[in-house]
């Protein structure tokens, strides 16, 4: 089992608070995009997200195509 160091921390803390994360730390940069990409792929892979959007766009109905119609 691996053990991460204890500065890790620390140093990530670190360039939140200088804010210059991307510049400085490219583990941390690597590690917001697989989460990012991971939560993505959650998303829309899920069966509640499909469902809502599904419900969501059946409530939106384009209004001039009803006037039309009639």
């Amino acid at each position: 089992m691996m053990q991460f160091p204890n500065k890790l921390p620390q140093i990530l803390l670190k360039d939140v608070v200088d804010g210059s994360l991307s510049a400085h730390s490219p583990l941390l940069e690597k590690i917001c995009w697989c989460s990012l990409v991971t939560f993505l792929y959650w998303l829309f892979s899920s069966t509640y997200f499909s469902i809502i959007i599904f419900s969501f766009l059946a409530t939106l109905k384009p209004s001039g195509k009803e006037e039309a119609d009639s």
